[in-house]
């Protein structure tokens, strides 16, 4: 079956873990368990003898299992006190209490004080491993005179030690430098209580303010004296003084003289104050002036030349419309102009000499305007009309252009 459910479930996106359980009766952990190809085995007993010593997780022959201890396979319905902290520092995975609550599979145990104990301690178990890095810890009761000792030994270093009986025991901390915080749990109340702190690098005395109970003590480092030399994926380091730090995952820590080195990604958040000196602009730039610029010209001789031969003289007022100034030296001015002419002598090329009124309406016309100005007009084509002494010349289409 744990083959089969392994096969069914290797092209799906998630797998589950497979659970295999002691087998009842007469089951073998090492033959029936630990030659399996299950994720996670739950190991049997005929009696609760695995409950009041469980053995070191890993057994032998199980190596690459997740340890389960379930009270049901060890005696039934008949746990031992102290089993689920023992259990914990022995480095099982799984904790499972056969609870038969109301009586209807056993004996009531709606108010039993003992088995109610156990059911707050597997929650209080569950808050310290939240606490400590589970991935990291492993079993090592030689640590620990009472022999139960869940530790984490790398990096910042974690103990979970538990005194079955009561009084004082030891935590031998022999090359694990620095300074270690101390927190008791009063295992029948759940209460806590801030033990003084141990030095690293010897075995410590640790002794609960509570007499004559069970008690679980949980150390860690607190602070590091002297040069730190670590090598961090990604960090933030603030740094004055003594190192006291808290730190799950990532690393806040004040430092007195640091050495960091970073293997991967180091990121360092500072604040930084600057000074500047004074400092000089020069500026480069065209200047370009655009506007509506409007000029009276005072008066001006025209010449016309053209199929006419026209020659008038007259005072010329221009009104320009928006031009576009750009200024260097010489202003020089784009836009229309309308003049009106006095009177003026038309000469024929056929011998026609008419006398009249010259009215020429100007088109776009060019000015330059410096000093006097002089406007030349031609005509380009027209037309006479009338009979006598005057007529009117009327432009079809003319340019001028006044020059200074």
């Amino acid at each position: 079956m744990v083959d089969y459910i392994h096969t069914a479930e290797a092209s799906m996106t998630f797998q589950h873990l497979v659970v295999m359980s002691h087998q009842w009766p007469n089951g073998d952990n090492a033959d029936d368990l630990y030659t399996s190809n299950a994720d996670m085995v739950s190991i049997g007993g005929n009696d609760n003898t695995a409950l009041s010593a469980p053995v070191v997780w890993p057994d032998t022959g199980a190596t690459g299992f997740i340890g389960i201890m379930d009270t049901d396979h060890h005696g039934g319905l008949s746990p031992v006190a102290g089993w689920v902290q023992k259990a914990l520092c022995r480095g099982y995975g799984a904790l499972l209490l056969m609870d038969s609550w109301n009586g209807e599979f056993g004996d009531d145990w709606t108010a039993d004080a003992d088995i109610e104990e156990m059911r707050y301690n597997l929650g209080y178990m569950v808050e310290y491993t939240a606490r400590i890095r589970l991935a990291d810890a492993a079993p090592n009761g030689a640590l620990a005179s009472t022999g139960y000792c869940l530790a984490v030994t790398t990096g910042r270093q974690q103990f979970i030690v538990y005194q079955p009986s009561s009084g004082s025991c030891t935590l031998n901390l022999t090359g694990y430098a620095g300074t270690f915080s101390v927190e008791y749990l009063r295992c029948n109340t759940g209460a806590t209580s801030t033990g003084s702190t141990v030095a690293g690098n010897g075995t410590r005395t640790l002794n609960s303010p509570w007499a004559g109970e069970d008690y679980v003590a949980f150390v860690e480092l607190s602070a590091v004296n002297g040069a730190l030399t670590k090598t961090l994926d990604n960090a933030t380091v603030s740094a004055t003084g003594t190192l006291g730090a808290t730190a799950s995952g990532s690393l806040t820590a004040t430092l007195a003289a640091a050495t960091v080195s970073s293997a991967a990604k180091l990121a360092i958040v500072a604040t930084s104050t600057t000074t500047l000196a004074a400092a000089t602009v020069s500026s480069t730039a065209t200047l370009a002036n655009t506007g509506a610029l409007t000029a009276t010209l005072a008066s001006a001789t025209l010449a016309a030349t053209g199929a006419t031969g026209a020659f008038a003289v007259g005072a010329l007022t221009a009104t320009l419309a928006d031009a576009t100034a750009s200024s260097t030296a010489t202003l020089a001015l784009a836009g229309a102009t309308t003049a009106t002419l006095e009177a003026a002598t038309l000469t024929s090329a056929a011998a026609l000499a008419n006398t009249g009124a010259l009215t020429a309406t100007l088109a776009s016309a060019t000015v330059v305007a410096v000093g006097v100005e002089v406007v030349i007009v031609s005509i380009v084509a027209g037309t006479i009309r009338g009979a006598g002494a005057s007529g009117t010349v009327r432009g079809a289409g003319t340019t001028g252009a006044v020059r200074s």
